[in-house]
């Protein structure tokens, strides 16, 4: 009887010594661990935390390149300004580089795009568009692997609450995708509006780590003030995707330039 109470007690102990690290060993400690910047990653849903770590999984990855612009809402057209404003809405662009493991030739590279409007604007909440464009004999959008999100939350705060997701974007070309996220506004509260994207890019032929050639990864969002034409829509230019912004409307724009090796 003792022995089988000391059993019991043993595989007791083992589980609660185990329970422990089943627990740590979440997406978001395990790209932590990864060397992802611990804000970008407190920005993320679980959704996306989860999309991130899927798309990585046992590979090495490495930040090559995040960007910072700003918006600031105006009555004046297209402006982009270059400094950060606690009254702006702040566009970040963040690549991603996933290699194969233990070698350095890249498997993929991951497009993360944030957005966050501060301090209880914009003022005019309509739907906004965005644009993303790469070189399209370079790389090839991964099927499935689009997620965006709109949320939002209460001004002075850092939670965010996710309102709708897009699992594909509203126009698609070789070389870009074009997709809208939605601003609500809720007469009771004062809230600020932001969204998330991530989306995978494959070489189209084999690349390395390196520094020898570069490309650039472009990013646009345009803030739509139009009371009339609530929302923007999207054109292919050549192989990329361009917005249709009607005046009055505000933009930003952010270009990540990422190095490679042949």
């Amino acid at each position: 009887m003792k022995k089988a109470i000391g059993i019991v007690l043993t595989i007791i102990m083992v589980a609660m010594l185990t329970l422990p690290a089943f627990a740590s060993d979440s997406p978001y400690m395990a790209l932590k661990a990864k060397g992802l910047p611990v804000d970008y990653l407190d920005s993320l849903s679980t959704e996306m935390l989860n999309m991130l770590y899927e798309q990585i999984g046992e590979n090495d990855v490495a930040l090559v390149s995040r960007q910072v612009t700003v918006l600031n809402e105006t009555n004046e057209g297209i402006t982009t300004y270059g400094a950060i404003s606690s009254s702006s809405m702040t566009l970040e662009c963040i690549v991603l580089e996933i290699f194969k493991q233990g070698t350095k030739t890249v498997g993929g590279v991951i497009v993360g795009i944030d957005w966050a409007w501060q301090n209880g604007k914009p003022v005019f909440r309509l739907t906004d568009a965005l644009s993303v464009n790469w070189d399209a004999s370079l790389f090839a959008l991964q099927e499935g692997s689009f997620l965006s999100q709109d949320k939002w939350r209460l001004t002075g705060t850092d939670s965010w609450v996710v309102s709708k997701e897009y699992f594909r974007p509203t126009e698609a070309n070789q070389g870009g995708v074009g997709y809208h996220t939605q601003l609500t506004k809720d007469s009771n509260f004062r809230t600020d509006m932001g969204g998330s994207t991530i989306l995978v890019l494959l070489p189209t032929t084999t690349i390395y780590d390196g520094s020898s050639k570069v490309t650039s990864i472009n990013v646009n969002y345009i803030h739509n003030k139009n009371t009339i034409f609530s929302s923007f829509s999207f054109s292919k230019v050549g192989v990329g995707i361009s917005i249709n912004a009607r005046w009055p409307s505000d933009g930003a724009s952010d270009t990540a330039n990422y190095y490679y090796s042949k």
